[in-house]
Parts: C-alpha cells; structure tokens; sequence
C-alpha cells in the first residue's frame, strides 16, 4: 500500500512538473497575442516572453526547441488563425512552419545561458530581429505578428522605423523583457549567475536607450505639416466575398460603388479610390480600348461596366483609381486602373507580390484539389514597381504621384520603399481584407501599414471593401475612418474625404533598406565566435 501511495503521488508530481511549463509556455503565448488586435494590449508585449524564458531555464537546446516550437504554434494559432477562411490546409501549414521562429528564439536562449546580462540583454533581441527579418523573406515573406507592430498606437516610441523599420521597436521589447525577467530571477532568488548590481546598470543602459527613443519620438511628433497637399476620397463598398465572383451580382455592385462615388465627389476631391478588385469582372485593356477575351469567355457587360466608369469619371470630372482583375495574353494581373477627370486611362498598376493560396495555389500539381480556393487560373505577379501621376484639374502638370500597394503589399516593407525611387508622395493601399471575415485579420493589416508611413514618411491611403479604410499619416497617426454612427469600421459602407500631405524626400530607409537588420545578423554572428570560444575555454 505505501508502495502504492508513493507511487501515486510521485506520478502526480511528475504530472505537476509538466504542467507548471505548459501553463507559463501558454501564458506566454496569450499575453502576446492579446497585444495584438483586437485587444491591443501592448503592454503586454513587454513581459509577454518572460514566462516562457523561466520555462527556458536549465533546459538542454533540444528540450529548449520543443518549449519554443509550443510557444509560437500556440502563439500563431491565436494571431493569423483567420487564414483557415482561405484555406483550412495552408493555414495549419502555416502555423505549424512559423512556430519554427520561436523555437529558434529558444535555442538561442539557451545557447547563450552562460552569457553576461549585459551581453545577453543586448544580443538575444538581435536574434530576434535575425529571425523576424528571415520571416519577412523566406518562402515569399510574412510580415505580420512581429512583436514592434504591437506598439503601432505608441506613436512616441516607433519614430524610430524611419531608421531602423520596426525591427527597432521589436528590438526594444525583446530586451526589456529579457531585462525584467532577469531582475525578477535576482529579486527571487533563482538567478545566481546575475548580480544585484548588474541587473540594475543593465536596467539603467535600457532606459536610457529607450528614454531617448521617445524623447526623439516627440520631437517628431511635434513637427508641423506646411507641405502642398491634395484631398482624396475613398470608398469602402461592403461587397459580400460571396457575391464578387457571381455575374448576377455584378450590376448590384457596380451600381454601389458609382452611388458612393458620387457621394465623395459632392466634397470634391483630388482623387476618388475603390477598393482591390472592386470592378466587378474582369477587364482586358489595351491602348484604353476594351478587348474581348482569346479564352472565349462572354465580356459583354465587363465592356459596359467599363465604359459607366469612364463616364462616371467624366461626369464628376475627378480622376478614379480602381482595382481589378485584369486580362493581358491570358494571364490574370491584380491590377489598379487610374482614369483621367475626362474618363481616359492615364495608368496601370499589375500587383508584384502574390500571396500564397489566396492569388496563386503553390504546388498546384500536386494539390490540384486546392485550385477551388482561386476561382480563375493563378494570378501573375506584375514586373514594374509603377508609380502614378495625378494629373491637376486643367490636365496640363502633375499634382502629385503615388503608387498603389495591392492587397498585402503594404505589409512588406522591403517592397514599398522600393516605389520611393520612382518619386512616390504618398502610398494608396487597396484590398479586400473581406476573405477572413470580421476578425482580427483587417487590424493586423492596418497596424502594419502604420509602418511603412513612419520607414519612409509618406501618408498611406487605405481603400478596403469591408474595412478598415482610413488615412494615415506620415508619423504613423491614424486619421479618418470610414466607420458607422457606433464607431464599427468593419462590414460598413460609407466614403470619406481626407487631406493628404505630399512628400517626395527618402529616409534612411528608404534608401538603404534593413540596415539594422543586417547589423544585428553581425552581431549575431560575433556573439556565436565569442560564445563558441567561451564553451571552449570552460572544455578545455
């Protein structure tokens, strides 16, 4: 019987042992994600990693890989799980692939154990931002969920993107939260490689870094606008995503989009916006002239719709821009089409960055049954980083250029500033966030678009079906919504008038790109040598 008793009682600690880990691995995991949206609490991002790192703690790099690898599949799991509303598959794929960047993390941790604080409070963030820049470009890139998007409402501290993107702001959180947890492994008592007094000179060198961020920051914030400025109008239709491909649905959604337009053009505006593929159809275009297609499929009303919208131009007399799906030898372009105030094609924009399983089916011969997620052949990514000229109201000079970033392109930062060489004053973001229905997906897009305006001082423009269309401006502060009389700026119809600043001078980021990012792979590099030269003193 006592044989059994213990027995017993050490298979519930062996199972106590266990959970404790699992418990902080998903607290982790969940203070993380409530900093994103919808909740938004940022805060949370500071000390989200700290119960995971005490997890870490005397693990081996295998034991440290499996806590890390739980951490993010849990992690992305609560964050991007709207993918499952494309594709149930990619989605899990997904998941299951960027889980990996968190384990990484975690075997850099425990790598690294037998550092300083000082050391380590410095080069674990670096690792961070390494794999957060990997994430950006491998297998075409995911720019979402990184921890300095969390801050985009803390307009103060993320000044700094002109600079070093939001790897910077990434860079700051990882080491306040390895800084704290430390403090707290001294204060407790569990950390005995860590003096008293090097916790708190470590404490004071973050808070000066960061202290100074912000000071810097509102210097920024308090500079005024004196530059020349146009007024644009956008249009958020709230086209069901389950209609856009019907026909019979297309005069019903053409019909709304014009009734909107003229709304917006009662303000009159520089520039009225619809949203990414809001033309109902397709449309093939050449030399301003509508083309039936080669594939023989019936264009009759697509050359109607077509034709309304040039009118429509040339009855409010302000230029449209509008999204597409375009025709061109019979490939598929998601497009941007830019009609003159007397209805003429001045422009044309075909999207260069795809995204997987939502404009192309990767591997599509060997899951053919995954072409049902497109409903036309895969798109073909464009090959110009195209910027477009608003002509004035006489059409004599320019008013302005601008360059469309389609769907999910104002998430890569490596993309955007490339327009900036071509003389970009301001960016236009058009999509159709309508895919992921009515979650956290829209917010996320919208937070990372906060970024691009800071990396290269440009107002962005949102244009989306079913939200969230706004304005923001080029310190990152969000403007004009389009919203309901309740505040709700998602699944609403409405249009809404805003200035817009131009600016045609480059950052440093938009220059030189991801240098803090490069840096901080160096400095990596440097920590492992020195690291690996430690482990071989302590051998030898």
């Amino acid at each position: 019987m006592q044989t059994e008793g213990r027995a017993h009682k050490g298979s519930f600690t062996a199972a106590k042992r266990n959970f404790i880990p699992f418990l902080l691995i998903f607290l982790s995991a969940v203070l993380l994600a409530l900093a994103f949206p919808k909740t938004d609490i940022s805060l949370f991002a500071w000390i989200g990693l700290i119960p995971l790192m005490f997890v870490l703690d005397g693990r081996d790099l295998a034991g440290s890989f499996k806590a890390g690898y739980l951490c993010g599949v849990l992690f992305f799991a609560l964050t991007v799980s709207w993918m499952v509303y494309v594709t149930v598959f990619g989605a899990i794929l997904m998941i299951l692939y960027l889980g990996l960047y968190y384990a990484l993390f975690a075997v850099a941790y425990c790598f690294f154990s037998r550092s300083k604080l000082l050391l380590k409070a410095f080069l674990l963030p670096a690792v961070w931002v390494v794999l957060e820049y990997v994430k950006a470009y491998l297998i075409g890139g995911f720019d979402w969920a990184s921890l300095g998007h969390t801050q985009y409402k803390n307009l103060a501290l993320i000044q700094i993107a002109e600079f070093t993107g939001y790897y910077g702001v990434s860079y700051l959180i990882v080491a306040a939260n390895i800084v704290l947890k430390d403090t707290v492994a001294v204060l407790s008592n569990k950390n005995t490689k860590t003096a008293p007094k090097e916790a708190l000179s470590v404490i004071a060198i973050l808070l000066v870094i960061i202290l100074t961020v912000i000071g810097f920051g509102r210097s920024v914030l308090r500079m005024q606008d004196s530059r020349k400025k146009i007024s644009v109008g956008i249009i958020q239709g709230n086209i069901d995503q389950d209609l856009k491909w019907f026909e019979s649905a297309w005069e019903d959604i053409l019909e709304k989009h014009i009734l909107l337009t003229k709304l917006a053009a009662k303000e009159n505006p520089d520039l009225i916006i619809w949203p990414e593929t809001s033309f109902p159809g397709f449309l093939i275009l050449k030399d301003d002239k509508y083309q039936y297609s080669p594939n023989g499929v019936n264009f009759d009303n697509n050359e109607r719709f077509y034709s309304r919208v040039k009118q429509l131009a040339y009855d409010i007399g302000i230029p449209i821009l509008f999204g597409v799906v375009s025709e061109e030898n019979g490939k598929y372009y998601n497009s941007a089409v830019l009609l003159s105030n007397e209805g003429k094609l001045i422009g044309k924009y075909n999207k260069l960055h795809l995204v997987p399983f939502g404009e192309y089916i990767p591997l599509r011969i060997i899951f053919p049954f995954l072409a049902s997620i497109v409903p036309i052949d895969d798109f073909t990514s464009g090959n110009k980083f195209t910027v477009l000229s608003l002509p004035g109201k006489n059409n004599q000079e320019v008013m302005a250029k601008f360059s469309p970033l389609i769907c999910f392109e104002d998430t890569v930062a490596r993309l955007a500033r490339r327009f900036i060489g071509g003389g970009a004053e301001f960016f236009v973001n058009m999509t159709n966030d309508g895919w992921f229905k009515d979650t956290k997906a829209p917010f996320m897009h919208m937070q990372s678009s906060v970024f691009r305006s800071i990396e290269n001082r440009k107002y962005l423009v949102r244009c989306t079906n079913t939200g969230v269309s706004n304005f923001i401006n080029d310190k990152g502060k969000i403007l004009d919504f389009v919203k309901d009389d309740k505040g709700k700026s998602t699944y609403v119809t409405g249009v809404v008038v805003a200035d817009v600043y131009l600016n045609s001078k480059k950052t440093l980021y938009s220059k030189y790109g991801d240098l803090f990012a490069i840096f901080c792979i160096v400095f990596v590099l440097f920590g492992i040598v020195l690291e690996i030269k430690n482990y071989s003193k302590i051998g030898g």
